[in-house]
């Protein structure tokens, strides 16, 4: 019993040392499946929107966000996806609920965040993180080809 306790005081003290991260809300266009990558720290990106105390990422129809954000660092916790507007008959589930859905049910996927230099040129970086809408399949396939879009390029394009 006294291991017990032992353990679940650590993983409380654990957590409670976890920076804390804002919740996100993901919200794609009403008939939307595919790849998402979200580009902070944008200048002439999207201006940051709230909902709730929420971050709102609305995700244009090519799938690609700029943002003025920075990217969201430390624990969020689970991630809301919605297609078209914010309301409960809206709700994508997340792909940690995979189990308990059908194989053709359309899930959202928090995939990879990560860093890269601009331009080889300049130490000016961008930071990104790439999200999949779509059913599990569509998903995994989506994945393999995100791999081949050169991120630089659409950093540097105009919106």
């Amino acid at each position: 019993m006294r291991i017990v306790a032992k353990l679940l005081l650590s993983l409380l003290l654990l957590q409670s040392a976890c920076e804390r991260a804002e919740q996100e809300i993901i919200l794609v266009p009403e008939n939307f499946r595919g790849r998402i990558i979200v580009l902070f720290d944008q200048r002439e990106g999207k201006p940051k929107r709230y909902m709730d105390g929420k971050r709102i990422y609305d995700i244009p129809p090519n799938g690609i966000l700029k943002t003025q954000f920075s990217r969201n660092d430390g624990w969020i916790g689970a991630t809301d996806f919605f297609r078209g507007d914010i309301s409960d008959s809206n709700r994508i589930p997340s792909f940690d609920q995979q189990k308990s859905v059908s194989d053709i049910t359309i899930l959202g996927l928090m995939g990879p965040a990560g860093s890269q230099i601009k331009d080889i040129r300049s130490n000016e970086r961008f930071e990104y993180i790439k999200v999949y809408i779509g059913t599990k399949l569509e998903i995994d396939s989506l994945s393999n080809k995100m791999e081949t879009i050169d991120l630089a390029q659409l950093a540097n394009q105009d919106n």
